[in-house]
This record gives C-alpha cells, sequence and structure tokens, in this order.
C-alpha cells in the first residue's frame, strides 16, 4: 500500500503505450485513487474506453487528457475530445500542452512552405489558447491545464500571461547531484548492481520509491510566473511498475484538499539548513540569484563569471541554496573539490 503524505493521494495517467494488461482494482487497492486516461492526439485514443471502464468499475476516480497537436486544427482536436468525454462523468478535464516540434509552415513567394523543427513560440501558444477556449464552451467540470514550467520558459513565454488562471497540472522529474558530482535524473531501480553502476538511486521496492518522492514543504516544484500552486505533480515519467501495471507508468501526486473540497491543516515548514555542504563555483556569463528556488521567485542580485558561493541546501528541483533567502539553479555550477 502506498503511504501517502498528509493532503496528498494519487493518480496514474494512462494512454495506448500504455497497452499491457492492467488490473485496475489491484492499482486501486495499491492506494491510487485517481485514472486520468488520455482522451486522443488528432484521432480518438485506441484505449481511452478501456481505460475509462476499467477505473470507473474499480472505484475510481476519472479525468481526461487530450495531447494538443500544435500543427493541427484546435476545433477539429476539441471535438474528438468532446466526443469521448460526453460518455463519462469526469472531476476534470485537460489539453496537454507539451509538443515542441513538429511541421510549420511559411509563405515563401506567395507559396506555402513545410518545415520540420521547434514551433514558433506564438504558435504553441495560440493553438494551447484556441482549445482552451474550444474546451470551455462544452466542458461539465473543472478544467486543468497540463505542461511543464521549463517548456513555458524555453519554447513559448507567452503561456505564462494566461495559464496560470487555471489550475495546473504539471509535470517535474526530481533531479539532485549523484555520486560523481554532476547533475542527473534521480533514476529508481531496484537492481543494485546498476545502481552502483550507473549512480542511480537504488531503490529496491516500489513503495520505498514513493517515499523517495513524496511531496514534502521543502520540495519546490517550479511553477509558471505568477501561479500560487499547482494541483497535480507528475513526479515520475514512465519509471516505475504498480501492482496491476503490466508496463511502467506515469504517477502523480495529487493534493486531497483540491480533489476532494476539504480543508488540510497545513503541516510546518522545517528550518533552513545554516551548515555549509560545500563550495560552487559559477562559470557561465551571469546568472539571476533570486529569493525562493524557483524561476518565479523575486530577483535579489547577479552572480558573475568566476564568482564563489558556499552550498546550504540542494532542493530536488536542482536549485540551491547559496545564502539567507538566496537561491540559484545549481545547473550552472561546478562543484570545487
Amino acid at each position: 500500500m502506498i503511504n501517502k503524505p498528509i493532503g496528498y493521494t494519487v493518480a496514474v495517467d494512462v494512454a495506448y503505450s500504455d497497452d499491457q494488461p492492467m488490473d485496475y482494482e489491484l492499482m486501486k487497492n495499491a492506494g491510487v485513487d485517481m485514472l486520468i486516461f488520455k482522451a486522443g492526439q488528432l484521432g480518438k485514443d485506441p484505449l481511452a474506453d478501456k481505460h475509462a471502464q476499467g477505473a470507473l468499475d474499480a472505484g475510481m476516480i476519472l479525468a481526461s487528457y487530450w495531447y494538443l497537436q500544435i500543427d493541427g486544427d484546435p476545433g477539429y482536436q476539441s471535438e474528438i475530445f468532446k466526443s469521448v468525454t460526453d460518455k463519462y462523468n469526469f472531476r476534470f478535464i485537460a489539453p496537454d500542452i507539451e509538443q515542441q516540434k513538429g511541421y510549420s509552415y511559411k509563405k515563401v513567394k506567395n507559396k506555402l512552405r513545410k518545415k520540420y523543427g521547434i514551433y514558433p513560440s506564438n504558435q504553441i501558444n495560440d493553438k494551447a489558447w484556441a482549445i482552451t477556449k474550444y474546451i470551455e464552451k462544452w466542458k461539465k467540470c473543472e478544467l486543468l491545464q497540463y505542461t511543464r514550467t521549463s517548456y513555458i520558459y524555453e519554447f513559448s513565454p507567452q503561456l505564462d500571461d494566461w495559464i496560470i488562471n487555471y489550475s495546473l497540472w504539471l509535470a517535474q522529474y526530481p533531479f539532485t547531484i549523484n555520486k560523481n558530482g554532476d547533475w542527473g535524473e534521480w533514476i529508481y531501480t531496484w537492481n543494485k548492481e546498476l545502481a552502483d553502476k550507473k549512480r542511480f538511486t537504488y531503490c529496491p521496492t516500489w513503495e520505498e520509491y514513493f517515499e523517495l518522492y513524496a511531496p514534502k514543504p521543502d520540495r519546490i516544484i517550479d511553477l509558471p510566473n505568477g501561479a500560487k500552486d499547482w494541483k497535480i505533480w507528475q513526479f515520475t515519467g514512465d519509471r516505475v511498475c504498480l501492482p496491476g501495471t503490466g508496463s511502467y507508468i506515469d504517477i502523480n501526486w495529487v493534493r486531497t484538499d483540491w480533489l476532494y473540497n476539504i480543508e488540510i491543516p497545513e503541516q510546518p515548514i522545517p528550518e533552513e539548513s545554516t551548515e555549509i555542504l560545500y563550495k560552487m563555483k559559477f562559470t557561465a556569463t551571469t546568472l539571476t540569484v533570486r529569493n525562493s528556488p524557483m524561476f518565479s521567485g523575486e530577483f535579489k542580485r547577479y552572480l558573475s563569471h568566476g564568482d564563489v558561493v558556499d552550498i546550504y541546501e540542494v532542493f530536488s528541483n536542482g536549485w540551491v541554496k547559496i545564502g539567507d533567502g538566496e537561491y540559484v539553479n545549481g545547473k550552472y555550477l561546478e562543484k570545487i573539490n
């Protein structure tokens, strides 16, 4: 049984790629309270109804998402999404905004030319906004937005202007410093030999995996600028098999106060560490120091090339504490031996 921290429960999100046989009742008994299935991408997902009915029969809460194809017509995609969702009662539905590459079109000498590559940021934003407005016309439940904060920063900063007005389902996989002192994804494995060889985190059971990745008051998730909080955190992508799943699966923490509309007492935030762990050097040109360990934190000052800082704390999102109320993104620093 999943050991859930106070205020959180667990959801899995599934799609056609999760085509191995699933025992939804086993998942429910292990502690999975919500199943979020993929309704489609351009066309309906072939396993949409199977996942939906299996979850309902097992007594899970149901939700659904639509993978937004940036080079597709948002109105057409919305209509197919609607045809799937009309059959069921959902806690929420969401467009999945994460595609970064595909075909874009440019007019050259009055002719449209197709080119494969990274979509223009305004195209991503316009399509995401358009499908959101289409969905709002027919939705019968809450509308969330699924994306990564880092995706917004890198591919479409304009999303910040409006996406924060919706409840957020954010993907962010914890990072840490491995045994070599390098930044890398904190990868779970039950293979001790592989863990030692690849410097992965050794974790023999899926129960312990949830202990490692449990939400904590000091475990910060990057939020889009202006956003106040997340409702669902996809903390692992295709890393873990749970009881009842036949393949690796995406797993999410869900805030129970939002999910069930109940009040959860606030948990005390532990005191910040004052012990220096080690020193690191900044190797790029300039780096913004913020008042919290996330991109949306307020500006405090800049680091310059060659600056050496004390590291007091390392957060799961890769940020580090370098002073009293001062934080920077640790991927731009090098550890000093």
